[in-house]
């Protein structure tokens, strides 16, 4: 269970589908990424893969709401919930769920899905994405593991400023082991 903060939607949805194909492709089980051309990653990438599920706020409140629970409506907390317990269609038998915007679930919703939270069913992967998790309940929070996707806005606007970033991109990357050239690099920086 992971929940990922960031300041920009676009940034923590291309994470989250990011950490999903990580999960679902053969090759990331190899090499520990995701080749982003596989069957498995495409869908994911186009949001066509069967085992994805995805919650989203909506309507005029622009909430996430709980659902009833006999007869859940699509697009609601228990909806969401239900899908994780039905038989998977995939091989793999792998299921990926994404909350976009999990701050916009209600108190009741939230609540309502606690137990899965604490308990998901096996070979299942939720992502709660938000850009202001101190609005998800303390009990929810508790329950997930913290990601921050952020931005980097820091602006260093002063002599040389290009200039140091390119050496230390060279001190990092080009000078592990070549001493000579990190002394020089670094009497550089």
């Amino acid at each position: 269970l992971f929940r990922s903060h960031g300041d920009q939607a676009e940034t923590r949805a291309a994470f989250a589908i990011f950490v999903a194909q990580t999960a679902m492709c053969p090759e990331a089980a190899r090499t520990g990424f995701p080749c982003g051309e596989c069957r498995e990653c495409r869908r994911l990438a186009e949001g066509s893969h069967p085992e994805l599920y995805t919650l989203r706020p909506e309507g005029k409140a622009f909430q996430i709401k709980v659902g009833d629970v006999s007869r859940p409506e699509v697009n609601t907390a228990r909806w969401f919930e239900e899908q994780f317990y039905l038989t998977s269609t995939d091989t793999a038998g792998k299921k990926i769920g994404i909350i976009y915007e999990a701050e916009r679930m209600n108190d009741e919703a939230q609540n309502a899905f606690l137990k899965t939270l604490e308990e998901p069913p096996p070979a299942t992967l939720f992502l709660l994405l938000t850009g202001h998790p101190e609005h998800l309940l303390p009990t929810t929070r508790s329950r997930c593991q913290l990601l921050p996707v952020l931005e980097n806005r820091t602006r260093f606007d002063f002599p040389g400023a290009a200039e140091l970033f390119g050496l230390f991109h060279q001190l990092f990357f080009e000078a592990p082991g070549r001493l000579g050239l990190a002394v020089t690099l670094g009497d550089r920086v």
